[in-house]
């Protein structure tokens, strides 16, 4: 029986953006699995088995426009769900991407066009390469699996933070994994069909392939390039220690319009020291524990604090001080426990207030509610930055008549890092990945917060003594409360980081330090609930 949905007005469909103000893949084929799950439950709760809840994404094969980089923040489309094959075994879905608004005739305003299959996996967690695959896909698998000689080869671990609630790695992040590789890539000069990164972010077509589930463990990345006609094919081959993983080719268009595009428009509510907008199912988007993500809410927050003060202006920085630019220097975060479980649909309703400013900084209140209930606090402190130092903001600004009860009102002053790491400290080390940049070209602040996490999870999962408290077997960041966040320097792709942690003896707070070459670059403390831990 063929299912066949139409979803209007689908907003945060690719949560922001990525390094280059384009849209995110791999976010975006996460929101296409939440729509392919959402027209299988409301058309026919009769044909939806368990079984088929139970299988799992193995083929997505991407057709793009160059439209697709244009639906950005707050950017409204419309979503074409057919599943014309379904059997406990196997599910073909196809989905069709346009513009909101525009007609269904009209080619022009298609942004993609997309295939996803989704089978069953065998005792061995794997995929057989010839059942439920048409003749093309099984060629290029083989193709593909058989090849010698890559031009470049890239090794790294799957994070905690890339598994999904069954506990492996989603195919959504072999997107992250390949373009990361490609990075590195063209860092080494091994990829001489790209001088820079956004060569590979202009796809005219994707195809992902996978074979086998992953949960962490280490994984190698090979390429293979290809020149054909006007583009150049790159191909990808992720083995881990038990054999081939996922198998992919990215068809690059180097005639695409890959250019940064300007911020699609959110519907703004804004005064001179406030913004307030709707966020609309900003939530299908969940962790491995099924929680609401807070690491990816932070991450959103730069591109709308970019927004509010590039766009909105909303105190006049872009009209006084067109050479300056602001960098986070610490974040306050706090968690209300309904935050965790918002509803993937939710209407959230976030308020940005401009809540203090001196001579070289201004803090900023993020304040997202869903009704009357305010879920989430986030005050954030940038400080003036020009040609790379710390600068005092423009008279123009700070003589504003309606900015003078807000001059040092607030006052979040820089927190020392730990002169020493506790020995029982847990050390967890990472390499900055192409996706961990922001549209700032440096790592996101969210990355850090995620890293925590990560760390979190390791020490909790080996048994480390690092933390007193029982926390399970893993570590659920839904506990959390509080967050003190303090940033000292930037930190660039390619980069590795330390980070350690442990438990306070004194109180129950969980202490986060990251260092780059022994210099510290960022310091977290983390308040939980224990009250919370015993619900999870």
């Amino acid at each position: 029986m063929a299912i066949q949905q139409q979803f209007h007005q689908v907003r945060n469909f690719t949560y922001g953006i990525n390094r280059y103000a384009m849209a995110d893949l791999e976010n975006a084929i996460l929101t296409l699995d939440y729509f392919i799950d959402k027209c299988l439950k409301e058309n026919s709760s009769t044909v939806v088995s368990h079984a088929v809840s139970q299988l799992i994404t193995t083929t997505i094969v991407f057709n793009f426009t160059p439209q697709f980089n244009a639906l950005q923040c707050g950017g409204a489309c419309d979503i074409q769900v057919q599943v014309p094959q379904i059997s406990d075994h196997h599910l073909r879905a196809m989905a069709r991407l346009t513009f909101s608004n525009q007609s269904e005739e009209s080619q022009k305003d298609e942004l993609c066009q997309v295939i996803i299959n989704r089978r069953a996996v065998d005792n061995h967690e794997r995929f057989q390469v010839d059942v439920d695959r048409n003749q093309d896909e099984i060629l290029k698998i083989k193709e593909i699996s058989r090849r010698k000689d890559p031009i470049h080869s890239h090794s790294f671990p799957v994070r905690p933070q890339d598994l999904n609630q069954s506990g492996f790695v989603p195919t959504a992040c072999y997107v992250t994994y390949c373009q990361h590789a490609a990075s590195h890539a063209i860092y080494c000069k091994h990829l001489p069909g790209a001088q820079n990164f956004t060569h590979i972010l202009r796809l005219a077509r994707m195809q992902i392939y996978v074979l086998s589930l992953v949960r962490e463990e280490n994984l190698l990345v090979e390429i293979w390039q290809q020149n054909v006609a006007e583009r150049f094919i790159i191909d990808f081959r992720i083995t881990s220690k038990d054999g081939i993983v996922c198998v992919a080719s990215f068809d690059v268009n180097t005639h695409f319009k890959a250019e940064k595009l300007p911020f699609y428009e959110i519907p703004l509510q804004r005064s001179e020291t406030c913004c307030n907008y709707d966020v609309p199912g900003f939530y299908r988007l969940r962790d491995r524990f099924n929680n609401a993500k807070l690491d990816t809410m932070l991450s959103y927050k730069v591109a709308l604090d970019k927004m509010t003060m590039d766009i909105a202006d909303i105190f006049g920085v872009r009209a006084a001080y067109s050479d300056g630019r602001f960098f986070p220097v610490r974040h306050e975060v706090k968690i209300a426990p309904g935050f965790y479980s918002i509803l993937p649909d939710a209407l959230v309703k976030c308020s940005i207030q401009l809540a203090s400013m001196n001579r070289t900084s201004v803090i900023f209140d993020h304040i997202l509610k869903v009704g009357s209930n305010k879920l989430l606090t986030i005050s954030t402190k940038l400080v003036s930055v020009n040609h790379g130092r710390v600068a005092n903001i423009p008279d123009s600004i700070m003589l504003l008549e309606a900015l003078a009860p807000l001059l040092n009102k607030k006052s979040y002053s820089k927190v020392t890092c730990p002169n020493q790491i506790p020995i029982k400290a847990f050390k967890y080390s990472f390499t900055i990945r192409s996706n961990d940049i922001d549209i700032n070209q440096h790592v996101n602040n969210a990355v850090y917060i995620s890293a925590c996490f990560d760390a979190a999870s390791k020490a909790v999962s080996s048994g480390s003594s690092a933390y007193r408290t029982s926390f399970g077997r893993d570590f659920n960041p839904a506990c959390l409360t509080e967050l003190s966040a303090s940033y000292y320097k930037q930190m660039f792709e390619h980069q590795l980081l330390d980070t350690f942690t442990w438990q306070d003896e004194d109180d129950d707070k969980l202490h986060f330090v990251m260092k780059h070459e022994n210099v510290n670059i960022f310091y977290m403390t983390g308040n939980y609930s224990v009250k919370q831990i015993s619900k999870l």
